[in-house]
């Protein structure tokens, strides 16, 4: 069900989520750094060693990359005992992103066998399967996030693997959402929750500042149609983005 909130709530959180679309408009400068190269290392050498398909590293690495920083804090925001190496978070992060890929899209490039494989390794480096429901159930509540955050664009955004093909986009995103998880100390049990909150308050501040204001800052990025009129956001986008997510792969279960 949607979040009943009061004024103070939604002032809040529409003031959060100004903030966080201007991360996205106009992202900080970052310093450079090798962490996605780093990262893509670590994945083809996990490949060699667990054997899985070479093409998950083609597909999802970049997204993999990008969406390693939230992973990571919000294990550690859990302060969960487990070795909190590059290589396991990173190994979780694909992990998960593969299971959602085939319960959502049925994607031929995912085998239930490789799922397993990986589900497998992460068991003997003493991160179960409870960690994974819980990422995964985090990347199915950031799908809805995008749907909302360019539902005026000419891309078709509708969850978290689709939103891995417009890097324009998927970096700054992910930034700004990984800086407000560390931030307010999101953990794994919060976070659907709060990504509801934060939906919300996109509402809320696109509501008065006109429902295609980001499509509007973001019309080089996206590549908007120039003949689009003011499209109405239904708040049913983020109908039941805070309730419990039943429909885990049966491979989850099975391990």
């Amino acid at each position: 069900m949607t979040k009943i909130f009061k004024f103070e709530d939604y002032k809040r959180w529409s003031e959060l989520a100004e903030s966080f679309l201007e991360s996205i408009i106009n992202p900080p400068l970052l310093e450079s750094n090798d962490s996605e190269e780093e990262i893509l290392s670590i994945l083809k050498n996990l490949q060699k060693d667990l054997k899985f398909n070479v093409k998950l590293i083609f597909t999802f690495g970049t997204g993999i990359a990008s969406m390693y920083p939230i992973v990571q804090n919000l294990i550690q925001n859990q302060s969960l005992k487990i070795d909190m190496t590059t290589e396991n978070i990173a190994l979780l992060t694909l992990t998960s992103v593969c299971i959602l890929s085939l319960e959502i899209d049925k994607d031929p490039r995912v085998s239930k066998d490789d799922i397993k494989n990986l589900l497998t390794e992460l068991k003997l480096r003493g991160i179960g399967n409870g960690i994974v429901k819980k990422m995964v159930n985090t990347f199915k509540s950031l799908g809805n996030l995008f749907k909302i955050l360019f539902d005026n664009t000419s891309k078709t955004i509708r969850n978290v693997i689709e939103m891995f093909a417009y890097t324009s986009l998927l970096i700054p995103t992910m930034n700004a959402l990984s800086s407000i998880v560390s931030e307010y100390n999101w953990t794994m049990d919060s976070v659907i929750g709060n990504l509801s909150s934060l939906g919300v308050g996109i509402l809320t501040f696109l509501g008065k500042n006109g429902w295609d204001y980001l499509s509007k800052k973001l019309k080089k990025k996206t590549e908007l149609n120039p003949d689009l009129d003011d499209l109405e956001i239904k708040s049913k986008n983020f109908v039941g983005l805070d309730t419990p997510l039943d429909n885990q792969s049966d491979l989850i279960k099975e391990q």
